[in-house]
This record gives structure tokens, sequence and C-alpha cells, in this order.
């Protein structure tokens, strides 16, 4: 029997929304890397003069989210803007609004392929003897989720 599973990261790569090129995200945090189906919107219309009932079901889309350990001034700028001036990052003035194509490969199973996401980004450091930096990243898809089967090794 076969069956489909989808376990581990291989890598997460991102580039321009209609582009070909794509760059992978350096290091992905154990285990932070999800992607979830938001529950349907479910309203109810009924009527008070007979039995006539009215269900309306309303897909509310999906979230993929992850987070990037150890982030580079790269990374930092592609998932939150800014700039990047000899290997350091500034912060843009503003929020900006970042779209961009995402493709997550497993190490078993079938590729998750979103040609544009809306992300979102925060920095996430904790600084002790035991603590890291973490880019939390929230990527909201924009355009029809696709998935590509996996290649035989």
């Amino acid at each position: 029997m076969n069956i489909n599973t989808t376990m581990g990261i291989k890598s997460i790569k991102y580039g321009d929304v209609g582009g070909s090129s794509l760059t992978a995200v350096g290091d992905v945090y154990q285990e932070t890397c999800t992607f979830v189906e938001n529950d349907k919107t479910t309203t109810e219309h009924k009527s008070e003069t007979s039995k006539k009932k009215i269900v309306i079901n309303k897909s509310e889309g999906y979230k993929l989210q992850f987070s990037i350990m150890d982030p580079t001034a790269e990374e930092l700028k592609a998932f939150k803007g800014g700039t990047v001036t000899s290997g350091v990052w500034t912060e843009a003035d503003d929020d900006p609004q970042i779209n961009m194509k995402m493709e997550i490969e497993p190490i078993v199973g079938k590729t998750l392929l979103l040609d544009d996401v809306s992300v979102t980004a925060k920095i996430n450091t904790t600084y002790s003897s035991t603590g890291i930096t973490l880019l939390e990243v929230v990527c909201v898809p924009q355009s029809k989720i696709k998935y590509k089967a996996a290649s035989a090794s």
C-alpha cells in the first residue's frame, strides 16, 4: 500500500513572484515549519416560517509558518525589507508589503509550491548563554496551492 507522508524539511526556497530563480533559506529551526489549512467559516440561515435552511461554508485559506535560525542580513532584507550595506542590515522605515514565491521540499513527500505568498516576519532574540536569534516567518498564500509529486530516489 502506498502511503503519502511528508516528513522533515530538505529545503525552503524563496524568490520573486513570477520569477524562476529561487534562493534557499540557510537554516530552518528544528520543528518550526508547519502548513495548516484554516478552519472554514460556516454561516447558517434559517427560516422562521418553514424548515428551510441555507448553509454557506467559506474557506479561510492556509498559513505557512517557520523560523529561520541565525538569519543572515540578506534573509532579514528578503523577509522584513530594509537594506543591507557592507553586511549590515537596517530595518525599513515602515512595514513593507512583501510578497514572494515559496517552495517547501520535505525530506520525504510532496513538495509544496506557492506562487505568491504575503509575508510577515518578526525577530525573536534571546540574549542568554543558551539563547539564539530566530526570524519567525508567517506566509499567507495569495494564489492556489500546488503539490509536486516526490521524485524517485
